[in-house]
């Protein structure tokens, strides 16, 4: 995706972009880390369209938590 379309997408959020930092992509994902106005950084992830991919990033999202929570 392009740096304009991601920046609109974080606005649409709330979001005060101030400068695009990276770009990772992977075999299911964009990653596209943003610096806010107020010097925060966020990240936003966009996810390939597959059958059951949310299915998929909740399944991800809870094993993380379980490896947190352990330490």
């Amino acid at each position: 995706m392009d740096d304009a379309t991601v920046l609109r997408a974080i606005r649409a959020y709330g979001l005060r972009p101030a400068a695009m930092l990276r770009v990772e992509k992977g075999y299911r994902n964009e990653s596209h880390v943003v610096q806010l106005e107020d010097g925060q950084l966020v990240n936003l992830i966009l996810y390939k369209a597959e059958p059951d991919i949310v299915q998929t990033i909740r399944n991800a999202n809870r094993a993380a938590g379980i490896l947190v929570r352990a330490g």
